[in-house]
């Protein structure tokens, strides 16, 4: 099954936006009870690919559970880690989770994550919980850095165990109340 590959990083589209994809190596259509569902293998060679985000020039930037951040470009060629991702706590269902570039993504550079992380590095006594981080993202080429680093949201209960890290992050508009 395509959706359980460890190295590789499917992207599933209904059939009306089949087209708008690149046609890679690998695409499969799937019949489902919605309708015509497509999946087709962008990159080869990711560790557990969590998340990706679409970099303004077309570029994904994709989060690995293992706590690698890379940008893999529109051919499918898969750069380097980028520096600065914060130590993640990378086992069962935990690691880097999702990402959510920032609505002003091309002037700010801000970007944020979300990651398991252990308790010891977030000065916590045992266990560990989801964090979620805030930081500007400098890219040269396919790699790139996390700077201006500030975690915004932390579990104040940490777990002991390794299951249920679950985390999407959505970024909406802000609503001023007077």
């Amino acid at each position: 099954m395509i959706h359980r590959s460890p190295s590789r990083l499917p992207v599933f589209a209904g059939a009306a936006l089949a087209p708008v994809l690149a046609a890679p190596a690998m695409a499969r259509t799937i019949d489902t009870s919605a309708g015509p569902l497509t999946a087709t293998v962008l990159a080869e060679g990711l560790d557990h690919p969590r998340a990706l985000g679409f970099l303004p020039d077309g570029r994904m930037l994709v989060s690995e559970r293992s706590g690698q951040l890379r940008v893999v470009d529109q051919d499918g060629s898969v750069g380097a880690p980028i520096e600065g991702v914060p130590r993640v706590a990378a086992r069962g269902q935990g690691g880097l989770l999702d990402l959510a570039l920032a609505p002003d993504f091309a002037e700010s550079g801000r970007i944020y994550l979300s990651f398991a992380e252990r308790a010891e590095d977030a000065g916590m006594p045992r266990g560990r919980g989801t964090a979620v981080l805030s930081a500007t993202l400098s890219l040269e080429g396919d790699s790139g850095a996390l700077s201006e680093q500030n975690v915004i949201f932390r579990m104040n209960n940490f777990t002991g165990t390794s299951l249920h890290y679950g985390s999407r992050i959505v970024i909406g508009r802000m609503a001023i109340c007077s």
